[in-house]
């Protein structure tokens, strides 16, 4: 298995090959991406959005993508790296060239997952964000889509304060 030498991060503009990359990293996480629809929205969108890919040898393992959602934020829209590459800090180098790019166009970032102990899959998106440098990011709840209560991290670029509010 690779570490993360090796591996390149690089903005990725050509919307075809977008959706070809996102469709490929999804279809090897079915445990999160395991809904035609939804999975294919996903896909679809790729092509209109800022979208950041991380290769190996050649071959797109993994990408994050970026919503502009207001004149000061924007959001991680969608992001995954194919299962033989996760725990190598792959996700981290994306999400970093992610907001080295988004300090450009937004005051906040803001990240959402399903809330821990609904499904065991989003509770391991949970642990990789966790693992994040959080002490900038402010932390809240709220019910999203079905009534299911939803993580949402909001940083500030041009605020930080000392530690994250968590309303639990």
């Amino acid at each position: 298995m690779p570490t993360n030498k090796g591996i390149t991060v690089a903005r990725e503009e050509d919307p075809d090959l977008k959706q070809a990359i996102v469709r490929a990293v999804l279809a090897d996480l079915p445990e999160w991406f395991g809904l035609p629809d939804a999975t294919n929205a996903y896909v679809e969108e790729a092509a209109k959005l800022s979208l950041w890919v991380a290769c190996y040898e050649g071959q797109a393992i993994g990408f994050i993508d970026y919503r502009q959602t207001s004149k000061a934020s924007g959001e991680i829209s969608c992001m995954g790296i194919k299962k033989h590459f996760h725990h190598q800090g792959i996700g981290h180098q994306l999400v970093e060239a992610l907001e080295a790019d988004a300090k450009q166009h937004a005051h906040y970032l803001q990240v959402k997952t399903v809330d821990e102990g609904h499904y065991p899959e989003y509770d391991q998106t949970i642990r990789f964000t966790s693992q994040w440098d959080l002490s900038d990011w402010k932390f809240f709840r709220h019910y999203g889509m079905l009534g299911i209560l939803v993580w949402c991290w909001s940083r500030s670029f041009n605020k930080r304060p000392n530690r994250p509010e968590q309303n639990r």
